[in-house]
């Protein structure tokens, strides 16, 4: 079993939905081989609250992990850039409402 730690940082994020800001927990996959980084995102996303974000940095594009992401959650996933290499990926990563049409 793989268990995740996420760590609140002092660096805060702006919710896009509200005018207020607010902490976020952070995931790390620099360190991580390429089967662990997507169980450690699978993890850490379901253990999001609905309406939550978390920072995810990683040391390459981490786009195969969002399209892994995206076929298995789809609409349930707001996934955003903050910062695009060369060293170092930050995403930001939320656990949406669904929304029925």
């Amino acid at each position: 079993m793989y268990e995740i730690a996420f760590n609140i940082l002092s660096i805060i994020i702006k919710n896009p939905r509200e005018e207020n800001i607010m902490p976020v927990k952070t995931l790390d996959l620099s360190n991580f081989n390429h089967n662990n980084k997507h169980k450690a995102i699978f993890s850490a996303f379901d253990n999001l609250d609905l309406g939550e974000q978390m920072l995810l940095i990683d040391n390459s594009d981490p786009s195969m992990l969002f399209n892994h992401l995206d076929d298995e959650i789809g609409t349930k996933l707001d996934w955003k850039y903050l910062e695009e290499g060369p060293d170092q990926w930050k995403v930001a990563v939320e656990k949406r409402y669904l929304s029925f049409i």
